[in-house]
Formats: C-alpha cells, sequence, structure tokens
C-alpha cells in the first residue's frame, strides 16, 4: 500500500481493517489529525482508494518491531463527509445532538485518562443511535464554564435493561476534543 498527504509518499501494509478504519503498519508515523490519501492494491490488479485521518500512533522501540508492530492506526473518512467539504447542507445536518456534563475537574481528568485522549467516549443515551452514523456531541465542562461541541461517529450501541443505550463513540477530530478538555484543566489549576 501507498500512502500521503497529498502524494502517495510513503509505503506501509494494512492491518485490523474495519469498516470505519485500519491499522497502517510503518515506521513513518505521522501526527494525530493527519488527513492521509491511501491505495491499497486489493488483488493484485484493482487499486482501492480512501481517505482518512490519523486517529491514534502505536510507537515502538526498533528492537521490538519484529515482535510488535508500529504503525498508525487510521479512520477513514466516509463519503459523507467527504460530500460535506463541499455541500454545507450535507455537512451541517446531525442525527442527533447528545449533551455530556462534567460537574468537576476530577471527573473530567479520569475520563481523559480512560478514554478522551484515546479519541473516543462511552456514554448513556434515553435513544438507540445508529452504528456508524454522525453525531454531535456537546461536553459541558460545567465546573470551568466551557463547553467543546464535537462530532462523533457511533460505533457500537447496546441496550440495557432499564431501557438506556450504552453508546461508543469516536470523535473525528480527537485533537480539538483534547485541546479543549486541556483548556478547561488549564483554568482549574
Amino acid at each position: 500500500m501507498r500512502y500521503g498527504e497529498g502524494a502517495f509518499t510513503h509505503t506501509g501494509f494494512t492491518s485490523d481493517i474495519s469498516a470505519t478504519g485500519l491499522f497502517l503498519v510503518t515506521s513513518h508515523l505521522l501526527p494525530v489529525g493527519t488527513r492521509l490519501h491511501v491505495e491499497v492494491a486489493a488483488d493484485g490488479e484493482r487499486l482501492l482508494f480512501f481517505e482518512g485521518l490519523v486517529a491514534r500512533q502505536k510507537l515502538v522501540a526498533p528492537e521490538l518491531r519484529q515482535v510488535i508492530r508500529a504503525g498508525m492506526g487510521l479512520r477513514l473518512l466516509t463519503p459523507l463527509e467527504v460530500l460535506g467539504e463541499l455541500v454545507p447542507q450535507v455537512r451541517d445536518h446531525e442525527a442527533a445532538h447528545l449533551v455530556v456534563t462534567f460537574e468537576s475537574a476530577e471527573k473530567l481528568r479520569e475520563s481523559y485518562e480512560r478514554e478522551l485522549k484515546r479519541g473516543g467516549l462511552f456514554i448513556w443515551s434515553d435513544t438507540a443511535q445508529v452504528a456508524n452514523s454522525v453525531m454531535k456531541l456537546e461536553l459541558d465542562f460545567a465546573f470551568a464554564g466551557r463547553k467543546v461541541t464535537a462530532q462523533a461517529r457511533v460505533v457500537h450501541t447496546m441496550p440495557e435493561q432499564q431501557g438506556r443505550y450504552g453508546v461508543a463513540l469516536m470523535f473525528l477530530d480527537g485533537s480539538s476534543v483534547a485541546a479543549g478538555v486541556e483548556a478547561a484543566l488549564t483554568i482549574t489549576r
């Protein structure tokens, strides 16, 4: 496979491919949030092209690379996201809007260490959310008087016995969420 920010300037290979992303095995790591063009040879003849964002990095010491793969997790952009760059009405249409409130800096720090810094969040919702849909999520840092609005993709929804739904979300731009969290926590220091 070949990849790059514009032209295909680097090579690597893929592993752990899913409907929404892939792991790009490479020693050339790019910053989280970097947008990439990816070319994958499907069967030796067909070429598939994708666009995606670097969602995570996996650093591995050189002496361990024979055992553990270094590389980047890439979240594939959906056609709707790409089309939304050309047609604002498509981009501005959200299927759902949820608010998550953090009452204290300590609760925010716990959530940040557990999941936010990894680019996602698990929440409870009164309604079922459709897998792979994109929703608007408002993070309300009530203790600091700040809010961050982000788009997130629904990775998984599971019903609970009390009629609620557990929803696993992955942010479309995890770096801006992390910056908002850090700003809110800086205010309380």
